[in-house]
């Protein structure tokens, strides 16, 4: 077990979002301390992860998230300040960067790379 939510407040370790990559999940990060960029962005990963919630939960289990992490299929927000851009989306092989928050972008990235790992 790496993570234990979709939606982290602390950037996560190199190995641990190589690791997540690998898998073929994809990371929404930002470089700012901008609750309002975060929000936006926890928004648009939750409506991707909502699947592994079991019905009425708002918060995903630690075997949720595993499960989806394991798969690939999860999509993952945490801040990254040491880059450049405000906005990454990462995939495995795959960087998309934003100035700010374009939902369609955003949802058009997700829905081409998730689920891709290095195989």
């Amino acid at each position: 077990m790496f993570n234990d939510a979709f939606i982290s407040s602390t950037n996560l370790p190199v190995y641990l979002q190589v690791h997540l990559l690998e898998h073929g999940n994809v990371l929404l990060q930002y470089s700012c301390v901008c609750p309002d960029v975060a929000a936006a962005l926890a928004s648009i990963a939750m409506r991707h992860d909502q699947q592994f919630l079991t019905a009425g939960e708002t918060r995903p289990t630690v075997a949720e998230v595993q499960n989806a992490e394991d798969q690939g299929k999860a999509v993952i927000v945490a801040p990254y300040p040491r880059m450049k851009e405000r906005i990454a989306l990462t995939a495995w092989t795959h960087l998309g960067v934003l100035s700010k928050v374009d939902q369609p972008k955003v949802d058009s990235f997700i829905t081409t790379h998730l689920g891709n790992p290095t195989e």
